[in-house]
This record gives C-alpha cells, sequence and structure tokens, in this order.
C-alpha cells in the first residue's frame, strides 16, 4: 500500500524548493492523485492561501484536509518495515487515525505525527512487487481450525482460508475435525472478525460460497472491460474453472472520510505481442474516474497469482472465500461487491435486439399508441439511472440492476443491525457510526464532493434505506427483462415495445375516457389529492393522462379472497424504474433479512385510500413529471386498528387479515363507491377526526391498510400521469 494511496490532492500557490510538476510526479507516484476541483478533493496542499484563506477554511469545514509541504515530507519519509508474508489473511488492521482539523493555517508537526503510524502500517502490509518471482511467495498456511481463531496480540496470526470450515457448513466434514468447541464470545470491538464463532447454517445459506452468484455457466456471461482500459476491443476478460476474474471492491469508513473503491480484473489479451496477460486495477474516491495501472504477464498463472494477492491485500480475504458471510469479511478493509453480468445467450439470441437491430427498427408495433407510450417510460433505462443517482447510488462503478440479489440481502442485514441498534434507550453513537460505514461499503454509495456520507442514525433514514434497497430488487427484475431473450418459436421480427410487453406478462389494456371507471378514477384522484383539505396543503396538482387496466398471470393468486367482505380499491405508489418489477413480479414484501421496525406497522404491503398520502413514494423532484401509480384490490378482511406505530404487527391477532393505522384525517363516507364487483372505493371529501372521537390522537396522518400476505393483493388499474407545479 504506498503512503498516499485513496488521497486527492489540489495544489496551491508556491513552494520552497519545488514546483507544481514535481509535487504532481511525487504525489502520483507514491498512490495519490491530483484534481483541480477543491469540491473532488480530500486533501488540500497549501503552504500560504493568502487571499483564499476564506476558502481553505470552508474546505476544512466541509470535512477536507489542509496540509502543507512539511507534512508531505513526513508522510512520504522512508520507514523501516519488516516485511510480512503475502499469503497473510485476516491480520488485525492498524487502528485508524483521525487527522486533526486545522483552524487556521496547516501543522505540519501535527499531520506528520499523525500520519507516521498509517505510513508504517501501509509499508508493513506491503507485498512482492509486480515483476517479483512468483515462486518466491512463503508456502501456503496450515489449514483452519477453531483455535486460529484465538491468538494473542504479541503472536502473528497465521494465514488462514475459510474454505475448510464453510465447506464444513454446506458439504460435512471431509475429514475428521477438531474437537475443540469453538468460541462464541462477541467483541465489542473486533479489528479481525465481526463474529468470533463458526457460522450459522443460516448465514452460510445466503450466499454461494462456491462459485461466483450466477445463474448458468460462467462463460455464458459478458464482463465488460473497464472504461479506463486502453487495450484492444478484442481483449477479454478471464473466464474459467477458478470463476470470473474481476472484482469490484468498496470500502467506507465514516469517521476517516474514506468512501473508496478498488476494481481489478484478469485481461486475456487477444495478441500475445505484450504477454498474453495483464492485470489491470483502477482506484479513487467513490465518483471520480480515479487512477489506474496496467501489469502486464506472461502466464495466466502469474496473473492469478498478481490478481489474488492483491484481492487479499485490500480485503484480508483469500480470493477462494469471496463469497463468506456478512460477519466474516474483514473489518476495516475493502468489501467484495458481487455482480451479475449480462448473458451471451441473451444478447445473441435469434430475436434479441442486438441480434435483428435493423429488422426491430423497421418492424411496426402492434400495440395501442397509449400502451407504446407507457411501455416508453417503464423501460426507459436512462430514467431509471437518473433515479438511483437521486438516491445515491454510485451507477458509475455498478452498472444499473448489476448488484446481486445476495448483495442486496447483506444490505438488508447490516441495517437490520442499525435499526436494533436504533430502538435501544440510548443508542451507541459509535456503533451507529461503525454500522453506517459497513452498510455504505456492501452498497456503495456516491457523496458530493468531499462530503462524508451520512450516519444513519434515525427510523426515518431506515426507512429510506429499506426503500433504496426495495428500489434496487425491483430494478433487478427491470434489467433481466430487458435482457431476457425473447421466444426462439418466433420468426418474424418483432418491434422492441411488444418484445418487452412480451416479457411482462401482463395484459394492459387502455380505458376510454368514456368508462364509467375512468370517471370514477379521474375522480378518486379529485377527491383524495387535488381537492385535499387546504391544512395540509398540496405542491402540485396530477394530472391523469391514461388509464390503463391490468389482468396478470399472477391474478389466479388472489382467486381464494376474491368474494371475501371488505375488498377495497387503494392506492400505491413507488418510482418509475420500480413498475416492471411490479408488474411482472407483483407487489412483494421485504424479506426476512430487512429489519421490521423500519415499517411503521410491521414488514408488509402498504396501502392508503388517499393519494395526498400514496404520491409521496412517487418521489418526484422537478415540474412536470411523468409519474405512474396503482390502484389495487386488496382483500382485507376483518383489520386490526392501530393509532400508533407498532413494529410487529405483522404478527396478527387471531382472526385478523390486515392493520388499519386510523388516520386523523377520513374520507366522507356518503361519496363511497362500490363496484359491481363488490369493491368497496373508498373515496370522498376529507374530514378531520374530530368526528370521529379517539380517532383524532392517532399518529397516522392519512389511513395506511397493510396485508401481510401478497396473494392478497390484485394490481386492477395503472395510471399514468402528470405532476404539475401549481
Amino acid at each position: 500500500m504506498s503512503a498516499l494511496d485513496d488521497l486527492v490532492f489540489v495544489l496551491w500557490g508556491r513552494f520552497t524548493g519545488t514546483t507544481h510538476a514535481a509535487l504532481t510526479q511525487r504525489i502520483i507516484s507514491h498512490g495519490g492523485l491530483i484534481e483541480k476541483d477543491l469540491d473532488l478533493a480530500t486533501h488540500l496542499l497549501c503552504d500560504a492561501p493568502g487571499s483564499r484563506l476564506q476558502e481553505a477554511e470552508a474546505f476544512q469545514a466541509d470535512g477536507g484536509t489542509w496540509v502543507d509541504l512539511a507534512w508531505l515530507e513526513e508522510r512520504l519519509k522512508p520507514r523501516r518495515t519488516t516485511r510480512r508474508s503475502s499469503q497473510d489473511t485476516l491480520l488485525p488492521p492498524t487502528k485508524s487515525v483521525k487527522s486533526t482539523k486545522l483552524s487556521l493555517a496547516p501543522s505540519s508537526h501535527v499531520q506528520a505525527g499523525s500520519s507516521s503510524t498509517a505510513t508504517a502500517a501501509a509499508a508493513a502490509s506491503s507485498t512482492t512487487t509486480p515483476h517479483s518471482n512468483v515462486s518466491s511467495l512463503r508456502p501456503t498456511a496450515p489449514p483452519f481450525t477453531p483455535a486460529t481463531l484465538k491468538t494473542t496480540a504479541k503472536k502473528r496470526r497465521a494465514s488462514v482460508s475459510l474454505s475448510p470450515l464453510l465447506s464444513f457448513f454446506t458439504k460435512g466434514p471431509a475429514s475428521p475435525q477438531p474437537t475443540t468447541a469453538p468460541s462464541r464470545k462477541k467483541r465489542k470491538t473486533d479489528n479481525v472478525l465481526h463474529d468470533t464463532g463458526v457460522p450459522s447454517t443460516q448465514s452460510l445459506g445466503l450466499v454461494d460460497l462456491t462459485a461466483d452468484d450466477v445463474d448458468g455457466p460462467l462463460d455464458d456471461c459478458i464482463v465488460p472491460l473497464d472504461e479506463l482500459y486502453l487495450g484492444s476491443a478484442q481483449d477479454q476478460v478471464l473466464i474459467d474453472e477458478g470463476g470470473i476474474w474481476d472484482a469490484m471492491l468498496n470500502q467506507t469508513d465514516i469517521a476517516s472520510n474514506k468512501n473508496k473503491y478498488y476494481a481489478i480484473q484478469i485481461i486475456k489479451r487477444a495478441s500475445n505481442t505484450q504477454g498474453g496477460f495483464a492485470v489491470f486495477s483502477r482506484w479513487g474516491r467513490v465518483g471520480i474516474r480515479g487512477q489506474s495501472q496496467l501489469h502486464t504477464c506472461y502466464s495466466v498463472e502469474e496473473a492469478k497469482d498478481f490478481f489474488r494477492r492483491k484481492f487479499k491485500e485490500k480485503t484480508r480475504i483469500a480470493w477462494a472465500d469471496r463469497h463468506v458471510p456478512l460477519h466474516f469479511q474483514a473489518a476495516n478493509r475493502y468489501v467484495f461487491i458481487s455482480r451479475e453480468y449480462q448473458r451471451k445467450s441473451a444478447a445473441s439470441a435469434p430475436n434479441s435486439p442486438e441480434k435483428k437491430r435493423g429488422a426491430l427498427a423497421a418492424a411496426q408495433s402492434k400495440l395501442n399508441p397509449a400502451v407504446q407510450s407507457l411501455l416508453t417510460l417503464l423501460f426507459d433505462v436512462g430514467r431509471m439511472e437518473e433515479e438511483m443517482r437521486e438516491q445515491g447510488v454510485n451507477i458509475q462503478e455498478l452498472p444499473l440492476g448489476r448488484l446481486t440479489k445476495q448483495q442486496i440481502r447483506k444490505g438488508f442485514l447490516v441495517l437490520a443491525e442499525i435499526s436494533d441498534e436504533i430502538i435501544k434507550a440510548k443508542p451507541n453513537e459509535t456503533d451507529l457510526l461503525n454500522l453506517s460505514s459497513r452498510f455504505y461499503s456492501q452498497i456503495p454509495h456516491r457523496a458530493k464532493g468531499t462530503a462524508r456520507p451520512a450516519v444513519i442514525r434515525t427510523a426515518a433514514c431506515v426507512k429510506k434505506k429499506l426503500s433504496l434497497l426495495q428500489s434496487l430488487e425491483d430494478l433487478r427484475v427491470g434489467t433481466d427483462l430487458l435482457e431476457e431473450k425473447m421466444d426462439e418459436a418466433t420468426t418474424l421480427p418483432v418491434h422492441r415495445l411488444d418484445a418487452n410487453y412480451e416479457k411482462l406478462k401482463c395484459k394492459i389494456d387502455p380505458l376510454p375516457a368514456t368508462d364509467i371507471r375512468y370517471k370514477m378514477i379521474q375522480q378518486y384522484v379529485d377527491f383524495t389529492h387535488n381537492g385535499v383539505l387546504p391544512d395540509w396543503g398540496t405542491s402540485h396538482k396530477i394530472q391523469v393522462d391514461a388509464i390503463f387496466s391490468l389482468q396478470s398471470e399472477l391474478d389466479a393468486r388472489f382467486m381464494p379472497f376474491s368474494r371475501e367482505p371488505n375488498r377495497q380499491l387503494l392506492w400505491h405508489c413507488s418510482r418509475i424504474g420500480n413498475f416492471t418489477g411490479i408488474l411482472s413480479k407483483g407487489l412483494r414484501i421485504a424479506p426476512k433479512e430487512a429489519p421490521s421496525s423500519g415499517f411503521r406497522l410491521g414488514k408488509g404491503i402498504y396501502f392508503t385510500n388517499t393519494l395526498q398520502k400514496a404520491q409521496q413514494y412517487c418521489y418526484a423532484s422537478s415540474y412536470p413529471s411523468d409519474q405512474c401509480m396503482l390502484l389495487c384490490e386488496v382483500a382485507l378482511g376483518e383489520s386490526q386498528r392501530r393509532l400508533y406505530d407498532d413494529y410487529t404487527a405483522s404478527s396478527l391477532e387471531a382472526g385478523k387479515s390486515s392493520t388499519w393505522g386510523v388516520g386523523v384525517t377520513q374520507h366522507d363516507e356518503a361519496d363511497h363507491v362500490t363496484m359491481e364487483d363488490g369493491v368497496l372505493v373508498p373515496m370522498g371529501k376529507s374530514i378531520m377526526a374530530a368526528e370521529f372521537g379517539e380517532m383524532e390522537c392517532s399518529a397516522f396522518t392519512w389511513n395506511e391498510l397493510v396485508v401481510y400476505d401478497v396473494a392478497r393483493v390484485r394490481p386492477r388499474f395503472l395510471l399514468k400521469t402528470t405532476f404539475l407545479k401549481v
């Protein structure tokens, strides 16, 4: 690890005895980066800011570090180190040193002192040079035993592999195992593992420990070359029995303002003129292009060995153990981000857009123009990416929908730990900071400039991140649909929109404006949003552009409840990018890994009879804005009533089928409508809860109705709307 690894500098002013060009060369040679924009920097190198003093102080106030030339010289001084084996794993990282904020000018003595430990640690963890002979590496350490986790601070930790341990829990012991019982003791601060005991079979079941998380053969994956790789377009990322040799690593540490990535892949060159293989790596702060390096190798084994060493250096985990459960990832190190890849079979399918681009362009759509307009909006990849950016996800390093299901579940698991801490009488701020760092490491986020990612310390923050993870799940489905190959029996060219429509497996029919259902739904919009009580305020009006009736293959599961009493037509809204997943897979409940306390009435599917409440989940950020919303038939049955948040409400009372969070605002029952099939449409003019006695004390502004069985929901209508500023 270089002394300036992952640090981004901006240079100001003159320096005694050197120039900007010389400093730039020195900084880059030691792993640092140079930027001109202060918003992208982590460090300001300046001896005398002069008239820019206020700007330098503002940079410090935003979390940046202002240093001088003396600090840099001290940082780059060579240190005496003891070389460690490149095979060492799970070594305790050195304690992070917090940088000292300065008030008016940098103090080289303070800054230099704070860097000495970090520099020594960086040198101590350095591995062999890129051109070193791989045969000079030390032998692999002995196999894992539970005792290897019990080691003293004076003793160097042995190099261990988690593979035998993981194999034991997934396949059973291959040979007699040690009889010593592993310790289940948990530590408040563990620099190596978050759990010192063996993993539970439940946690092991969350991930595939022996192969990459890919459906189908690995060689069917299309693995893109890094955007900064300048080699031949015919070069390819290596894929063999060892997996896909492509890794995205991420590390966030809010305390030290680290939010960085490290990407590495083995390149199999099309030409042998410069060696048959190369290892390309790129690193930097999340959101910037960063710095890159190309290491030429003359054999596949040399390339693999270099790749493995780099991976272990960054993660403290062997490449073979990259899919370890969440609690076996090394603390204060990079984590491996599990991603999905496009399939060759989909891209080269006989009727795929890539194969028949010209034919698809010439084909005429058979869909109704209104349906074409809707599908164009729902499958707009640019819109999906923009929604992810708005939620802080780093789209540059994680292409849309490419996080695997298992990686998203790790995010849910960390949120569950955060939620458990928040609900304590006195939450530990340090624990919340560390857990927030772990969450951002699992789900990469881009912070603005050098700003620190926000600590997740409130229930509202947890709910926001839960919404993000659920959106990522829906986006996975949407991108899978876009890449899904068409029926090979189809021989005629099919328009792109028609192909996407077939993949939804949902019949979408536009309602004419003269249809009685259209008029009823328009009235529902006017009653519960456009004509809502002035006291609650509204920043926009909802213009209904089109209404569609829906018939899905999933409707069959609703049939057992289709004759139940108390079936209501209720609102459910979401971001545009989520609708392809909703229409094709139905509305879903958060997975078991998600914290129940992140939901006001437990984990379920939420509805309301007030569009003013539901439309908030469209998250419109500008106006006019195209948005979609659902009206679902919900079999509520008999509801248990709640006036306050109850995240255990999913454990229903005997005889109850749903939960009703009673709002302080109701709708006049005189305006309610019952459809021909017996479904109640609970619309009406808003009435304050003073007329309803106890309801005026409710913590709910509007009614919230929750079911905990996906079969109790049947999407009936989809509205395509425009939000207009008023």
